[in-house]
């Protein structure tokens, strides 16, 4: 016995809140630090769209980590 039912609605609930939650963690975790924007001032003063996702900036730090040389098999136990 099959059960055909749409949770197509759920599903696009769950994405929403997902993506929500997960803008809010990068804001949290990556800040943007500068002046506040137009975007920032708006969303703040409650004047901005609610519906839209705020973008967030990470930042990319790269690390020079030393190299390290690998012994070589021979192919002896």
């Amino acid at each position: 016995m099959s059960v055909d039912t749409d949770y197509s609605v759920d599903r696009l609930q769950f994405e929403d809140q997902y993506f929500k939650v997960k803008t809010n963690f990068n804001e949290i975790l990556h800040p943007v630090v500068g002046p506040p924007s137009r975007s920032n001032s708006l969303r703040s003063s409650g004047l901005g769209n609610s519906n839209q996702t705020p973008r967030s900036h990470t930042s990319s730090t790269h690390i020079k980590i030393p190299t390290s040389a690998l012994p070589n098999f021979e192919g002896d136990i």
